[in-house]
């Protein structure tokens, strides 16, 4: 499990408390360094904006995930995908940069109504496949591939 900014902030903050600043010679470092501390210490690192950063990242995932399930079917099967199919490849062509925790709140918002939607398609795209595949219906194996995806997150 990854932590959390407000973890590693911390961890950092240590770092320079415990060790930076008993290295550190010049009475003017150990000041910048316990200026530092004090502004990651103030930061609010569990803002919005990173928690739909993370958010996205976990859907841009699960749409690529979705697509690569996709693409393992037989081309006949797959047309009842192609709108869903559609949708993912254009939400993952715009959101290219929805892992940059740089980009602007408006912009997150966007990508992940956008994200959602395209995971909504394919979701219905599933919910109207009632074949079978193997023992198991196909829409499940389809999630189930989906869902498989997200534990490496």
């Amino acid at each position: 499990m990854r932590p959390t900014p407000a973890e590693t902030a911390a961890a950092v903050g240590r770092l320079l408390d415990d060790w930076a600043a008993d290295e550190t010679q010049s009475t003017h470092m150990r000041w910048m360094l316990r200026r530092v501390s004090a502004v990651l210490a103030q930061t609010d690192w569990e803002d919005a904006s990173s928690a739909l950063a993370a958010s996205n990242a976990r859907l841009l995932s699960t749409v690529e995930a979705g697509l690569k399930w996709i693409d393992s079917l037989d081309r006949t099967v797959a047309e009842q995908y192609v709108s869903a199919q559609t949708a993912m490849r254009e939400v993952l062509a715009a959101g290219s940069d929805g892992r940059d925790y740089r980009t602007s709140l408006q912009a997150r918002n966007s990508l992940n109504q956008a994200l959602r939607g395209a995971i909504d398609a394919f979701l219905s795209a599933l919910e109207s496949d009632d074949a079978l595949d193997g023992h198991a219906s196909r829409p499940r194996l389809g999630v189930a591939y989906v869902l498989e995806s997200l534990d490496d997150l």
